[in-house]
């Protein structure tokens, strides 16, 4: 995390939410946006916050969306992929450098370039820089259904034939082919298939009961009608992906997502499951920079580093007749999922409504307000050293002690005593926090605190008056 190691006067400012902003905006977003139906939650650590639906998940039955609605994935499916790849990882069925020929039979012939990686491995696939092209070579769907249950003996003949859009591991590129590969390769791995292992090893135990790709006849009724694009939606086919089910084929609902988000908000804790908490801040640690350094690739995961709040990690999934969004927080542990039964984007929908959950929801860490009080008695004519002992060396290599006192010593010249701290709140930066002390003149003083709670006690690492 950087941070920003000054001392310095400024002013603070605040601002003013809604009754209901959440429900408004995905209420507001269903009645201009032209979709058959839409589904949205929010999530705040283990917490389901808020959760919507309307609108029909069939319209020629007049049948009614509700949170248990399946609806196709699409690409979010790739980050169950990923998922996959960790926990197989950890329980030492696959390596992530291993070749992905190694999980294949020793006849499939796959494209090769010197000038790149001597092998594609389950890595490259897992952040799309393997080389390999969008799309297979040798699809033969139609418009309406573009894969047609694309077979492992097409996928086979298919990379025989295929070349390498640039060398494997120079640059990174978008592939459906290239997770599809990798949940196929899984599935071998496990002595199974895709979904057998993806079952097995996530979904059931992150208790994802209603998460399926093959619906039988009583799931497929629960499965919403697709719909085109269209100003006025008509029915589209639902896609079958074939082999390639790990890069788009899932079927989840709003509640299940909201619960596999909930699971990724534990990245870096000792006590995570059932994706160790290490792993899952691996699933989501940028591995590959796209779009002029602005965005990354992490394990299938799309991390965008130009959020006002922080890093947003983040993917979408787009079919004929579904469009999904999921995103997160990690440092708010704050996440938003929106699904709908046509191929009309919710990707500006997601976003928003992320971005309005952590306006709404987002809280100061309660050390801030113990660093905060820990700092009234030092507002005094000549602060003890203790003072600086409160702040982190990072800081006071920018910013002697001394300095640090001088300030406090002059506030408490212009203010008198420094009698309580009256509120700590969230500040612009995802980072920091605002802090307003009362001094005993009656003035309030309003500053910006950055904590790094990594050592205990945590040390400040700004402070801005």
């Amino acid at each position: 995390m950087r941070h920003l190691l000054f001392l310095a006067f400024a002013c603070s400012v605040c601002g003013q939410q809604t009754a209901d902003p959440l429900a408004d905006l995905i209420r507001e977003r269903f009645d201009v946006g032209g979709y058959p139906s839409i589904a949205a939650a929010v999530v705040q650590g283990d917490r389901i916050a808020f959760v919507a639906v309307h609108g029909f998940a069939d319209r020629t039955s007049n049948r009614r969306a509700t949170r248990a609605t399946l609806y196709r994935i699409g690409s979010v499916s790739k980050v169950f992929t990923t998922s996959l790849l960790v926990q197989l990882r950890d329980k030492g069925l696959v390596r992530m450098d291993d070749p992905v020929s190694k999980y294949l039979p020793p006849e499939v012939k796959l494209p090769h370039d010197p000038r790149g990686a001597r092998h594609i491995t389950l890595r490259h696939l897992a952040t799309h820089s393997s080389g390999l092209p969008r799309n297979p070579v040798n699809l033969t769907g139609t418009a309406a259904d573009p894969w047609n249950g694309y077979s492992v003996a097409q996928l086979y003949e298919g990379l025989a034939k295929t070349k390498l859009a640039y060398p494997t591991g120079a640059s990174a590129m978008y592939s459906n082919l290239g997770v599809g590969l990798l949940g196929h390769a899984l599935g071998q791995a496990a002595g199974s298939t895709y979904e057998e292992a993806l079952t097995k090893y996530v979904l059931q135990p992150a208790a994802m009961s209603s998460t399926r790709i093959t619906l039988d006849n009583v799931r497929r009724r629960g499965l919403a009608a697709p719909y085109t694009a269209e100003a006025t939606p008509i029915p589209a086919k639902d896609w079958d992906l074939g082999c390639l089910e790990g890069a788009g084929a899932i079927a989840s609902t709003v509640t299940d997502l909201a619960r596999f988000i909930s699971m990724n908000l534990h990245a870096g804790d000792a006590a995570a499951a059932p994706i160790s908490g290490g792993s899952l801040t691996e699933l989501h640690t940028p591995q590959r920079i796209w779009d002029g350094w602005t965005k990354a690739t992490a394990l299938a995961w799309i991390v965008d580093h130009t959020q006002e709040s922080g890093n947003v990690v983040w993917h979408n999934g787009g079919m004929a007749g579904f469009r999904s969004w999921v995103g997160f927080s990690p440092r708010w542990k704050i996440g938003a999922v929106v699904l709908t039964n046509c191929g009309r984007s919710v990707d500006e929908v997601g976003k928003e409504l992320l971005k309005t959950a952590l306006g709404k929801l987002r809280t100061v860490s309660p050390a801030f307000e113990v660093a905060a009080k820990m700092l009234v008695p030092h507002f005094v004519a000549k602060p003890s050293e203790e003072l600086g002992a409160k702040f982190s060396e990072r800081f006071l290599e920018q910013i002697p002690a001394s300095v640090i006192s001088n300030v406090f010593s002059g506030l408490h010249q212009k203010h008198g005593k420094c009698v309580s701290v009256v509120g700590v709140r969230i500040a612009e930066q995802p980072e920091l926090a605002e802090v307003v002390f009362r001094f005993e003149r009656g003035e309030l003083v309003t500053c910006k605190l950055g904590l790094d709670e990594s050592v205990n006690p945590p040390k400040i690492v700004y402070l801005r008056f």
